[in-house]
């Protein structure tokens, strides 16, 4: 890959801030980033793989066939948490078109448009540095990223925003199973239509949901199994844990192994909101949907079939399976991360996940958003929230 020609000015001097990783953390961290220093105009860089920015959380929406989000409309990427309803004028018609109750949850094209915006306003197109990091060298001055292809640059201060996308949870029946993809999976594309294909979906969680009601709409005729009950929660953490109801709790507690128990029960994790589960209890009362409360057992090849056996002892023809069963519980950062751990000795609690500072620092020059941030920012870490959450302790303003 190479690096975009309107960053060449740049690569002979250091960065004020890189920021490594495009996706929702990146590109809210950048925006506070450039709007707090706004006076200094600070040199910045997004360091990112994939061809634009928000691409995985694009092709992810995408997949699963997601119309709205289940994030409110004041979690958005602007620095103004009223931005994107300002965005949709004061006429309750737009409302109502780009927005569903409760919480005024905008629909996720329109929160695209509205996040596309928010790029251009700051020019973070020209920003992207289109490239995989492989080694970070932390210094006493300055911080050096060398990337694949050679490329190497150097910051004052670097932010890891990044996400779980490289660890897909595949459950070890499907590991060599034709015809079975995870959705998240970098080449998932739907078809145009399913043409009365029988398609297993996997999961129960909100992915798996929407994914199942999507699949109808096109012509796929749906078996979703999940192994646990339906799980009907409007968020996927109380609200309380966004401020010093449970927060204030969570940060006075010394110990990082409390907090990651505070963590894994505040989680409701396989989990989806109330309208979701009643669109498809209704499409499963009409027989649209087949639903199946059972554990797979394994998946068996009939030429281009699979029949799926579950442990109750159904069995689903199938011709296509389709795993909507989440990422691993890993740590993000893969072997980028780990060699930053035994190269510099960074505080890691006994989960192997980062001890921080308020500010999210892990050392004076490096910060971190996202799940690497969670056991100072708590549950919503990895959400839209979590994003803003971290640019207010990174930037140290309100965004």
């Amino acid at each position: 890959m190479l690096i975009k020609k309107s960053l060449r000015m740049h690569l002979e001097n250091n960065f004020d801030w890189i920021i490594i990783g495009g996706g929702i953390h990146g590109v809210h961290i950048a925006a506070s980033i450039l709007d707090k220093y706004k006076d200094s105009d600070p040199k910045l860089g997004i360091i990112d793989p994939w061809p634009h920015l928000l691409h995985r959380w694009y092709s992810h929406t995408a997949a699963t066939g997601m119309s709205y989000l289940r994030s409110p409309a004041v979690h958005n990427l602007a620095i103004d948490p009223f931005d994107l309803q300002k965005y949709g004028g004061k006429k309750a018609r737009y409302k109502q078109v780009y927005f569903r109750q409760p919480y005024s949850r905008p629909s996720t094209n329109f929160f695209k448009k509205h996040s596309e915006l928010v790029i251009d306003r700051f020019k973070l197109k020209d920003l992207h540095v289109q490239a995989k990091v492989e080694k970070i060298v932390l210094g006493n001055d300055h911080v050096e990223i060398n990337c694949e292809h050679g490329q190497n640059l150097s910051s004052q201060k670097i932010v890891l925003a990044l996400g779980s996308g490289d660890h897909l949870n595949k459950p070890d029946w499907a590991a060599t199973v034709p015809n079975t993809e995870h959705i998240f999976s970098e080449n998932f594309l739907w078809p145009e239509k399913g043409e009365n294909r029988n398609l297993v979906i996997v999961g129960g969680g909100i992915s798996a949901i929407q994914a199942a009601l999507y699949a109808y709409t096109i012509g796929f005729k749906v078996h979703l199994v999940t192994r646990h009950e339906l799980r009907q929660f409007q968020f996927d953490s109380d609200p309380g844990w966004l401020g010093p109801k449970y927060m204030a709790g969570f940060l006075k507690q010394k110990s990082y192994e409390v907090r990651r128990k505070m963590i894994s029960h505040a989680r409701h994790r396989g989990s989806a909101p109330q309208e979701l589960i009643a669109s498809l209890r209704k499409h499963i009362a009409d027989k649209k949907i087949n639903f199946h409360h059972s554990d797979v057992r394994q998946a068996i090849v009939n030429g281009n079939e699979v029949t799926v056996e579950l442990a109750n002892d159904t069995k689903i023809e199938a011709d296509m399976v389709l795993l909507a069963t989440g990422f691993k519980r890993e740590r993000p950062g893969g072997k980028l991360v780990a060699n930053l751990l035994s190269e510099y000795q960074l505080p890691t609690a006994s989960c192997d996940y980062p001890i921080l500072d308020a500010q999210l620092r892990w050392h004076p020059r490096l910060f971190v958003s996202g799940a690497l941030a969670e056991l100072e920012l708590g549950p919503a870490a990895r959400n839209i929230s979590g994003a803003r959450s971290a640019a207010r302790r990174i930037v140290g303003k309100r965004a």
